[in-house]
């Protein structure tokens, strides 16, 4: 009983810690590269909150991988527990009725069967770290191995970690967005603001005081013109002021130089 709950133990801290330290390093990597960018991460969530959402995944997700005393069976049943969890979380966005039989339809081919594959391997990661832990009496010169193992995780959560970093039109994007921003806040009138600007209604008298930005592929909700090459390459900046004030600029990979800007109310 006692190696059990030791075991259910050590995989929720385990996966909590690699959750956790997953979301930390993406964004603590995108602020380094985009010094001076009041960025907020994707979804519009906060920093506190991205973080804790992921540690607090990645714990559910080990405690229900180290449950069972087979790893197999522990690796299934967390993949298959933590694709469960997000594609539940995705239909609550769902209306009813046909909608929401229809989205419930494609999330279950599209969405949760490729999150099972993805979420497979941190299950087993997780297991891995948790055997690490526990004691061989067979092969006491493996001591080492506890030590060795969660610093090759943690090395490697660094690694995937920088598969978030946001790219180079997206960062470029972020700079042309903030710099805007600054530019307006020395304008004297409506009419000297920046041209990206006087197509948002109220800018000028709602747009004060501290503000955020994120990255939103949402471009289906902006009520704009948009670019007429692929939408597949177009993106939006979204920024959000205390106040709640809120508009989007819509972005062609890196060909755009002066966004369109409109008002935008979505908010995941």
């Amino acid at each position: 009983m006692r190696t059990h709950l030791h075991r259910i133990v050590t995989g929720v801290v385990i996966g909590a810690l690699m959750g956790g330290l997953y979301a930390w390093f993406g964004q603590a990597i995108n602020g380094l590269l985009l010094p001076g960018v009041p960025l907020k991460p994707g979804g519009g969530d906060s920093l506190l909150e991205y973080i804790l959402k992921y540690t607090f995944s990645g714990a559910l997700l080990g405690g229900v991988a180290s449950f069972p005393e087979s790893k197999w069976l522990g690796t299934v049943l967390g993949g298959f527990s933590g694709a469960l969890g997000l594609t539940l979380l995705g239909t609550l966005s769902l209306q009813g009725g046909e909608e929401r039989t229809l989205g419930m339809f494609i999330m279950l081919f599209y969405l949760f069967l490729p999150l099972v594959v993805l979420y497979l391997p941190f299950a087993y990661l997780v297991r891995l770290g948790v055997s690490s832990q526990i004691p061989d009496q067979d092969h006491p010169e493996l001591w080492a191995r506890r030590y060795l193992v969660p610093l090759g995780l943690l090395l490697l959560v660094f690694v995937i970690s920088l598969f978030s970093i946001y790219g180079r039109s997206e960062r470029k994007a972020f700079q042309i967005v903030n710099q805007l921003i600054q530019q307006s806040r020395a304008s004297s009138s409506v009419q000297a603001l920046p041209a990206s600007f006087q197509s948002v209604q109220g800018y000028w008298e709602n747009a004060q005081g501290e503000y955020t930005l994120w990255l939103s592929d949402r471009v289906d909700l902006f009520m704009g013109p948009q670019p007429a090459n692929s939408p597949l390459s177009q993106f939006l900046i979204v920024a959000k002021f205390e106040n709640g004030f809120q508009f989007a600029c819509i972005f062609q990979g890196e060909q755009t130089i002066v966004p369109y800007c409109t008002n935008y109310s979505y908010e995941p």
